[in-house]
């Protein structure tokens, strides 16, 4: 075996930089390893959320993350996406409010403790709750919403909220004896969609009014009711009602 090469003046200057450069590199990603929080400190979902940039948040305020941003930081944070799934689980019908229901199912594989998560949420959407032009695709914001579901489970967010979870969605805080704005929206899409002509169907059993938020709460669940049993067999909805028919 030969002897070890002896070093120039310059190559040992050279590697002693490098080596002092390696040394450099593991302090900063130790100092950088000791400033993440633990996931179950309270701390864990401020400093996970401050990592996305403005545009991967729904509002100016930064408070509501966009769903699309989360599993950029499941990747950086928590490891690799291995499946991520939707389905409906259950369909609109007239019995639950046109209310569609769709289920997540996602598996995570954890690199800090070398295990794989896997957790399964649902969203749901109504287009009764929603206002235009969200109303026209309740299936893709449940869709939308059980995946944030997910991503947030996975996450460990803590009281996180986001931006698809309220967009679109109608305020109802107003007062509870008049109708609805999610009432307004339900009656005027059937009404719409099956070609009735709303004024004529809700001035039969009202009277006469001049804009539908006179209506009460609850005859715009019975007129909601009726145009559901309708939407099942049209053969019932009585001629006069229909666009294009005389009175």
């Amino acid at each position: 075996m030969g002897r070890p090469k002896k070093l120039s003046p310059d190559e040992q200057l050279l590697l002693a930089a490098q080596e002092k450069i390696d040394d450099n590199s593991i302090i900063t990603t130790e100092e950088n390893k000791s400033k993440i929080p633990d996931r179950r400190s309270p701390e864990w979902s401020s400093y996970i959320l401050s990592h996305l940039t403005k545009d991967e948040w729904g509002d100016e305020q930064k408070k509501f993350p966009r769903t699309d941003a989360l599993p950029r930081l499941i990747e950086r944070f928590i490891g690799p996406i291995l499946k991520s799934v939707s389905t409906i689980a259950v369909e609109p019908t007239s019995d639950n409010n046109l209310k569609v229901i769709c289920e997540h199912n996602l598996i995570v594989q954890d690199d800090t403790y070398q295990i794989v998560r896997e957790v399964t949420s649902i969203g749901e959407a109504s287009e009764l709750k929603l206002i235009s032009p969200y109303n026209l695709y309740p299936a893709a914001i449940a869709s939308t919403r059980a995946k944030g579901r997910s991503y947030k489970d996975v996450l460990q967010l803590k009281n996180v909220i986001t931006a698809e979870e309220v967009d679109g969605s109608i305020d109802e805080s107003e007062d509870s004896e008049g109708i609805t704005s999610g009432q307004q929206v339900g009656i005027k899409n059937l009404c719409s969609r099956l070609n009735i002509n709303m004024d004529k169907y809700i001035r039969t059993s009202w009277g006469t009014y001049n804009d539908i938020r006179e209506l009460s709460k609850k005859f715009a669940q019975e007129k909601l009711a009726e145009l559901n049993k309708f939407q099942q067999n049209i053969l019932e909805i009585p001629t006069e009602f229909k666009i294009g028919e005389n009175i």
